[in-house]
């Protein structure tokens, strides 16, 4: 088997920012930038969307062209942020969830301060990765995955008791 070749598999699987330089930011920037413009341009759109569907339509919103920009900036930013960094499980879970506790439900804030926490969150997280086994180093996607699986857990379960079934 070639180790390079699972080497690469694992850095995709369990993510990480070791190994990456400025020519990944500016590589992903472009992508990044459309992606958040698009949907920074449809805060007010994501907000009558969180009314329902039938809501935001009879208050005039084209629901369905909505729904693709949407897609199609979540999809690229995901895209962007992969391709650099591997698959790091839970941060676009936990991080707009703890935003939207503490700042409340409309979008034009949620948004960009979730941007900038999800960086704060993914920073802390691989400095974590970095110094809590020395000399060696933990998969920054286990140290993700350590803070997001508990959090999601309990957010589950308070989700669960506001609906009634303890």
């Amino acid at each position: 088997m070639d180790w390079q070749v699972a080497a690469e598999v694992m850095f995709w699987l369990m993510g990480g920012l070791d190994s990456r330089a400025w020519v990944h930011v500016w590589i992903a920037l472009p992508f990044t930038l459309a992606a958040s413009g698009l949907l920074l341009a449809c805060s007010r759109d994501l907000d009558l969307m969180s009314l329902g569907e039938d809501s935001a339509q009879s208050l005039g919103l084209d629901v369905e062209r909505t729904k693709q920009i949407v897609l199609l900036g979540a999809s690229l930013a995901t895209a962007a942020s992969v391709a650099v960094s591997g698959i790091l499980a839970f941060v676009g879970l936990v991080v707009p969830h703890v935003v939207r506790l503490i700042l409340g439900p409309a979008h034009r804030l949620v948004l960009p301060a979730s941007m900038i926490a999800g960086a704060g969150f993914l920073v802390t997280c691989d400095i974590l990765a970095r110094v809590v086994h020395p000399p060696g180093e933990v998969r920054l996607g286990i140290i993700t995955a350590a803070f997001g699986a508990p959090f999601f857990l309990w957010l589950l379960h308070v989700r669960r008791r506001e609906m009634g079934a303890a």
